[in-house]
């Protein structure tokens, strides 16, 4: 699948450059490229709409120059990609230059692995700043948390094109505010997401630093707009355990619910060992508007209706943490997104729960929960920082040390490596709390995601 179909030293590279009234820039942009110790095969400019001296510069240096009207970074690339032939793609912004040996030290990485699809660096900063920032090791989950490959990366052509990454990215580019300056960290999380990897090479891409950075213009743009979260599809994952009297206000929710049906992975592990609720589940299935629907019978190993009998009988309590414990593991091998929300069947949330929970989200959280009440408790299921479950309603985002798995939505990577278990001599055998207790993660309660918890059978 990620084979590439020439040799390493026989990749071809396109650098193109976009401007938009950068032309006071352009000159040392063509100069960084011209002056690389092995050069592209082929260099670009892509003027959008500019109205300064963009197009003579470009003329004067004799190198392709293609003129459009897209005002917009993200098209203006696209029109690159569609205007060249190479293997490997660099997209230089007019205002940035590249150190002389990019191309050479960035073209040899892809001979390392062929599932490397981008190859990105370091960045000098130079104009107004001259710092170094220097990015992390490559790690799919430390992409989805923070973007430190910028738009200058090395990309393989395959890899750009079989992701489908521009194509998604105009589908929903309606909203121009989504984008500001992050449509290429959208990009790169396609790409990887179709299993392509990413390596950092030892060169520089040198990032200019002035007044009119589109960067610093955006810099009061929430973490929600800049991972473009809204864009993602995300796994819901609701485990059924037979409840027939709740089933109808549960099934309304997820009808009415505000998510796109189109972003959501539904899963619903079927544990209720109950044929007559296992076709009335199948039957909301197929007439409901979720495209991606999975539904799995699970033997929680259990007695039938465990869930819904009298948990102060210790007995009973045990089974449940048992049979949940064995029901969060097998979920782990089934999710595919980098955000889950996992929802249990007598929780109702509120109808733009997904969203909210999304918008609790930065670089540090892992971890957004709902207001869930206990059933059987006089307080809710999240714990306060002291380690104390909070009796009291509160406001806005708040920090906790911990939360039940009622209405909560993960990153992927707290799933992963992480085992559920339900011992009695660690947090009371509580697979939830004993799970926070061995990530000790950064988890958030949003209290605008007041949730009802409902028994029915």
């Amino acid at each position: 699948m990620f084979l590439i179909n020439k040799p390493v030293n026989n990749l071809k590279c396109a650098v193109i450059i976009t401007c938009h009234n950068y032309g006071r820039y352009l000159l040392e942009a063509i100069n960084s490229v011209n002056n690389q110790t092995i050069p592209p095969e082929e260099l670009i400019i892509i003027d959008d709409s500019s109205t300064d001296n963009t197009k003579n510069i470009a003329k004067k240096h004799e190198v392709d120059y293609i003129r459009v009207n897209c005002r917009n970074r993200l098209e203006a690339r696209f029109k690159g990609v569609e205007n060249t032939k190479s293997d490997v793609l660099c997209f230089l912004d007019a205002d940035d230059k590249l150190s002389p040996e990019y191309i050479e030290k960035g073209m040899a990485c892809f001979g390392l692995n062929n599932k490397i699809g981008i190859v990105y660096s370091d960045m000098q900063r130079f104009g107004n700043d001259n710092s170094k920032w220097a990015a992390p090791q490559f790690s799919k989950e430390k992409l989805h948390r923070q973007n430190f490959m910028h738009a200058g990366s090395l990309v393989l052509r395959e890899a750009l094109v079989s992701s489908m990454a521009f194509k998604l990215a105009f589908k929903f580019h309606s909203d121009s505010d989504l984008w500001s300056a992050f449509e290429d960290w959208y990009v790169w999380k396609q790409i990887i997401e179709q299993g392509w990897s990413a390596y950092k090479q030892p060169t520089l891409y040198e990032y200019r630093i002035h007044d009119n950075n589109l960067t610093k213009q955006t810099a009061k743009t929430t973490y929600y707009q800049k991972a473009a979260l809204s864009l993602e599809t995300i796994t819901l994952f609701i485990p059924l355990s037979g409840r027939h009297k709740m089933w109808p206000k549960f099934s309304k929710f997820l009808d009415k619910q505000t998510w796109p049906k189109e972003q959501i992975k539904l899963i619903l592990m079927d544990s209720s060992n109950d044929c007559g609720f296992s076709k009335k589940i199948r039957k909301w299935a197929v007439n409901s508007k979720y495209a991606n629907i999975t539904i799995t019978q699970f033997d929680a190993g259990e007695p039938k209706g465990s869930a819904d009998e009298d948990r102060h009988n210790i007995k009973v309590y045990r089974r449940v943490q048992r049979a949940v414990m064995r029901i969060y593991n097998s979920m782990k091998s089934q999710i595919t997104t980098p955000y889950v929300w996992i929802l249990e069947d007598d929780v109702i949330p509120p109808l733009d729960c997904a969203e909210l929970l999304l918008k609790s989200f930065d670089p540090t959280v892992v971890s957004a929960s709902g207001a869930v009440p206990g059933r059987i408790q006089n307080h809710f299921l999240n714990l306060g920082m002291d380690g104390n479950p909070f009796v009291d309603v509160g406001k806005g985002k708040v920090q906790t040390n911990g939360n039940g798995f009622g209405c909560v939505m993960l990153r992927r990577e707290t799933l992963s490596n992480n085992l559920f278990f339900a011992n009695p001599s660690f947090c009371h055998g509580d697979f939830d709390m004993s799970f926070y207790k061995e990530l000790e993660v950064t988890s958030v309660l949003n209290w605008d995601v007041m949730c009802q918890h409902g028994l029915g059978k």
